[in-house]
């Protein structure tokens, strides 16, 4: 999402039927617990500020809607993989006249793939194992010929190895949604969405020996308890000369907790440790679309929110005894943060239109960033509590035409500032106990704190061609130009000129699709690749860069039935996706060959 510099939890936010699919303790997502057959339509928000998205939505949003709830039906979807990994997916529904009931899930199983470089893995590395099951039911009323109500109840556990015997973990979510839609002719209506979350996952990590031959427990996150309730409405109204004005509000209430054991001696955990807090995030935003000229379209919107972290604390005492050792009660914060966008587009012409676009946006903190101090392998990394939100200004300028027939090219040149941004900032890789962060870090090992960092600027160009030379062939390629880099850090003064870790300066892919008319095959060809990144703010541990190319081809073997055979990585290439302190180099999917069948009933 343009290369601003990611962090565990991410700066997009991710929307399913309008309810927030980021997790409520670290912000991350569970995308393999996503009901792939169900989704109708994926929208991708790039740059698009706070607006109507609200926290989360710094580089924009991806917004996931599900399929329609109509008739009386069903589909199927099974596929078997390389490393011995199968899936199936199914759902069904009936309607009943005023009402139609439908469910659906999805099971996946695999050995995994390992995740460390074959010439520096040893005896007690181990594929990265998994199993998930997702289900999900649900009713939908229709209230007159344009509104409808849906109630959703879905439940998933995913299980994972995390590499070695000692390293694994454990999810399971419970989530229910209640979705008021009433959607007139033309284009005016209202939704309103309520929604609740019930999560729970523990984690192992561990301390492997530099020859790899062993291994020995480094943290047990036993239980990590977190609740999401969340609403929203939004109230759609043609005015005007052509305007279309927006007003919405929306409120979610956090709450979420580590619970862990830790400082490993004689075998035997001596320590445990609480640590969490609470959130809430309540704002309201109007935006108007109006067309003062046939050919100008203008957008513009404010938004309000109230921020707050409260009721965090961090709690640490020996399990042999109960005494205490640590007792942090962090003071409460709140923020109110305003927000704005203004977007103009001119059609000069059918073929040619111009774009400019000014935003801002805004994420707090995690209350994993909070208060959740983490280890990976031997490096370490503090939480901060008194870490303040992240924000991000942008302006950008684009221009679209189709110069030939079947032909049409998007450009867009941006650039962002990001302020305060999050970031695993190293604070030093001696080992030994350091009293400032009142941690011990191993031999080998590093420690790194989050922090703000003041300033990160992101220069960018985004490029996507589309050509359809006939109804058969499609062929569509897509750039990315990032240049992002810290400006200022007054506390980290030597991370300033420096890339932000996991970034790449280019992006980019090509794809080739065969969908002929008549006859049964289909087929699809993309090849995808990025520049070279760097793990840590200093730029010392690089990632190199890659190129891999996908294959799919699909065979329609009845009007409701197709077959699928697919290969992912398909010339082996070897993906680095992170570099340790130790020189220990990750990667990501190899190649996988997947056969699979596709019914709809």
């Amino acid at each position: 999402m343009r290369g601003i510099g990611p962090n565990g939890a991410g700066r997009a936010l991710v929307l399913l039927d309008g309810v927030p699919q980021n997790d409520p303790f670290g912000g991350w997502v569970y995308w393999s617990v996503m009901p792939t057959s169900d989704i109708a339509e994926i929208e991708v928000v790039r740059g698009g500020g706070a607006g109507g998205w609200g926290n989360t939505a710094l580089a924009g949003a991806v917004i996931l809607r599900s399929r329609a709830i109509d008739g009386t039906g069903g589909a199927f979807e099974g596929s078997y993989s390389s490393k011995d990994t199968a899936s199936l997916a199914g759902n069904a529904q009936v309607d009943l006249g005023s009402a139609a009931v439908f469910a659906g899930g999805h099971y996946d199983r695999s050995d995994g793939y390992y995740t460390l470089r074959r010439d520096q893995r040893g005896m007690v590395d181990q594929p990265l194992a998994s199993e998930t099951k997702v289900g999900r039911v649900g009713v939908r009323w229709r209230l007159g010929d344009i509104t409808t109500a849906t109630v959703k109840f879905s439940a998933f556990e995913e299980e994972r190895n995390n590499g070695s015997p000692m390293a694994d973990n454990k999810t399971r979510s419970y989530d229910v949604s209640l979705r008021l839609v009433r959607e007139e002719a033309d284009g005016d209506g209202f939704e309103v969405t309520l929604y609740g979350t019930d999560r729970r996952f523990k984690s192992r990590f561990s301390s492997i020996s530099n020859d790899r031959l062993s291994e020995v427990p480094a943290l047990d996150q036993y239980n990590v308890p977190a609740k999401a309730f969340g609403a929203a409405a939004l109230l759609r109204r043609s005015m005007g000369f052509g305007g279309v004005m927006e007003v919405g509000l929306d409120m979610r209430r956090l709450e979420g907790e580590t619970r862990e054991r830790f400082f490993l001696s004689g075998g035997e955990f001596q320590r445990d440790r609480r640590a969490g807090g609470d959130q809430l995030m309540a704002g309201g935003f109007m935006d108007y679309t109006t067309r003062p000229a046939h050919k100008v379209k203008i957008t513009g919107g404010v938004r309000l929110d109230y921020l707050k972290n409260f009721d965090g604390s961090r709690i640490e005492r020996t399990i042999a005894t109960g005494d205490i050792l640590r007792t942090d009660v962090f003071a409460d914060t709140d923020h109110w943060v305003a927000n704005g966008r203004l977007g103009v587009v001119y059609e000069a012409s059918e073929d040619i239109s111009l774009r400019g676009a000014a935003y801002s946006g805004f994420r707090l903190p995690t209350i994993n960033e909070l208060y959740r101090p983490f280890r990976v392998r031997n490096d370490i990394t503090e939480a901060n509590p008194l870490l303040k939100p992240e924000r991000l200004w942008g302006l950008e300028a684009g221009l679209r035409v189709a110069p030939a027939y079947a032909l049409s090219l998007d450009v867009t040149a941006f650039v962002n500032w990001l302020n305060d941004g999050i970031a695993n900032v190293l604070i030093t890789d001696q080992p030994g106990f350091n009293a400032g962060l009142n941690t011990f870090v191993p031999v080998g090992g590093t420690l790194s704190q989050r922090r703000n960092l003041d300033r990160v600027r992101a220069l960018g160009l985004e490029t996507s061609l589309t050509w359809t030379p006939n109804p058969t062939w499609t062929i569509e390629a897509q750039y990315l130009l990032s240049a992002p880099k810290v400006t200022k850090a007054d506390a980290q003064p030597n991370l300033v000129g420096e890339r932000p870790p996991q970034t790449s300066r280019h992006q980019g892919n090509v794809s080739i699709v065969w969908a002929p008319d008549t006859g049964p095959f289909n087929a699809r060809l993309t090849i995808h690749g990025s520049s070279q990144a760097f793990e840590d703010g200093l730029n010392m541990q690089s990632i190199d860069g890659y190129v891999a190319a996908d294959v799919h081809l699909g065979y329609q073997l009845t009007p409701t039935a197709s077959l699928f055979l697919a290969a992912e990585n398909i010339l082996g290439a070897t993906i680095e996706t992170g570099n340790s302190a130790s020189g220990l180099i990750t990667i990501g999917t190899p190649r996988l060959i997947s056969v699979g069948i596709r019914v709809s009933l």
